[in-house]
C-alpha cells in the first residue's frame, strides 16, 4: 500500500480509462482505550461532470474519456470534491435526502420494419413524493427516453420527452410516441435503429420541481448543496442509481421478425455483411464478428461448406419470432466448437424445417476477409 501511494503516476497515460485504486487511513492521535468513528465514502469523478458541461444531455458521461480532452483532466479534481461534499451532506442528513421519481419499467422489441419500439409503463404518473403533501405530492411531470448509438457509457441523446399530468394523464405526445390508456403503456419507435447494430436505451420519469423541501429530520432546502438545490427546483429525474435502466451493457440489436413468406421460402435469403471485412469500418458490425442470415424460416438448418466442399458449420435456427439467424463465424459441427474461420469464400445452404416447406433450400456464397 505504501508503494502504491508513494509511487509516481505517469504524466501521459497511454491507455484510455487507465486508473489505480489507493486507500489512506490516519494517522490518528488516540490514547489507549479511546475510540474514533470512521465514516468512509467511495467517491469517483471526472472532468465531464464539471459545471462546464452541465447543460449537456448526458445521463452517463463516461464517453468524455474517448474524446481527446486530456488537458481537462484537472477539472475532475473539482468534481471529486463536489461529490465529497454531497456524500458528507447525505451523511449529515442521516440519508434523508430529496426523493427522486420511481424507476420506470420498459420493454424493447423489434417491429416489422426492423426498428426498435420502446414501450414503458405509465405507473409512475400515480407516484406520490413522500416529501410533500396534498396535490403537490403528485409531482410527476413526464418521461424522457434517451438513446446511445455508440456504447453504454454514451454519448446519450434525448430522443423523446412526454409531458404528463397526474389527473389527466399525457399532456402532449411528440411525433413517434403513442399512449394506450387501456394498458397504461407509452411507446416510441426508434426509426433510426437498424437490424444487427447495437443500441442502448434509458427511460426515466421526471418531476416538475419544487421551490421548497423539508426532510424527515427537519432539514430544509437551504441545508442541501447549491447544485442539489438547483436540481430540486428544476425537477429531479429518476433512475440514475438503477443499473436496470441501462438496456444491457452489450447493447440490444433489432432483428428481422418472422413471417409466413419466409417460412415458405418465397423471399431470397440475404447474408450481411457480405463480404465480412474485419479491417474495413463499413464491412462489419461495430465490435462484432456477427454475420446475419436474414429472411430464413423460423425453423431451418444452415450449413456452410468450404470451397472444396467440406462441411464446416451446421447451425439449427429455431425461433418462432425471428426471421434471421446470427452466426459469429465459429465452426460448429457434431457439437464441437473450434476457432473462427479464416479468410476465404464459402458456400451456404439454408434448408427449411417448417412443415409445408420442409426440405426446400436456398443457396449462396459468402466471403470473409481478415
Amino acid at each position: 500500500m505504501y508503494d502504491m501511494i508513494t509511487a509516481s503516476t505517469p504524466a501521459d497515460p497511454t491507455e484510455v480509462s487507465a486508473y489505480a485504486h489507493t486507500q489512506a487511513w490516519g494517522p490518528y492521535d488516540l490514547a489507549p482505550g479511546e475510540k474514533a468513528k470512521v465514516v468512509t465514502a467511495y467517491i469517483a469523478a471526472q472532468a465531464s461532470g464539471h459545471d462546464k458541461y452541465k447543460d449537456q444531455v448526458q445521463p452517463y458521461d463516461w464517453y468524455w474519456m474517448f474524446e481527446g480532452k486530456k488537458d481537462e483532466i484537472d477539472l475532475g479534481e473539482e468534481v471529486l470534491f463536489k461529490h465529497l461534499e454531497r456524500a458528507q451532506n447525505a451523511y449529515e442528513l442521516d440519508y434523508n435526502v430529496p426523493n427522486q421519481p420511481p424507476d420506470v419499467y420498459f420493454e424493447i422489441r423489434s417491429n416489422a420494419d426492423g426498428n426498435f419500439t420502446i414501450s414503458w409503463s405509465g405507473d409512475a404518473m400515480d407516484a406520490r413524493d413522500p416529501d410533500y403533501t396534498g396535490a403537490e405530492a403528485q409531482d410527476i411531470a413526464g418521461f424522457r427516453v434517451y438513446v446511445s448509438r455508440q456504447a453504454f457509457f454514451g454519448p446519450w441523446d434525448l430522443a423523446a420527452e412526454v409531458k404528463t399530468d397526474p389527473v389527466s394523464g399525457p399532456v402532449n405526445l411528440p411525433d413517434g410516441v403513442t399512449y394506450d390508456g387501456a394498458t397504461n403503456f407509452f411507446s416510441w419507435t426508434d426509426t433510426e435503429s437498424l437490424p444487427g447494430f447495437a443500441y442502448w436505451y434509458i427511460v426515466r420519469a421526471f418531476d416538475k420541481g419544487h421551490d421548497h423541501w423539508t426532510g424527515a429530520n427537519g432539514k430544509t432546502l437551504a441545508d442541501l448543496p447549491p447544485d442539489v438545490q438547483d436540481n430540486v427546483r428544476m425537477g429531479l429525474e429518476g433512475g440514475h442509481s438503477s443499473q436496470n435502466q441501462i438496456s444491457y451493457h452489450n447493447g440490444v440489436r433489432p432483428v428481422v421478425i418472422s413471417s409466413s413468406a419466409f417460412d415458405r421460402m418465397e423471399v431470397p435469403i440475404t447474408v450481411v455483411p457480405n463480404p465480412f471485412h474485419l479491417t474495413d469500418a463499413g464491412g462489419h458490425y461495430k465490435a462484432s464478428k456477427n454475420m446475419r442470415f436474414t429472411g430464413v424460416p423460423r425453423h431451418a438448418r444452415i450449413s456452410i461448406y468450404s470451397i472444396s466442399g467440406n462441411l464446416i458449420v451446421t447451425k439449427i435456427h429455431n425461433n418462432a419470432s425471428q426471421g434471421e439467424a446470427v452466426w459469429n463465424q465459429n465452426t460448429m459441427h457434431s457439437g464441437s466448437v473450434t476457432e473462427r474461420l479464416g479468410s476465404g469464400v464459402y458456400f451456404w445452404v439454408v434448408e427449411s424445417l417448417v412443415p409445408g416447406s420442409e426440405g426446400k433450400t436456398q443457396t449462396g456464397t459468402l466471403m470473409i476477409i481478415r
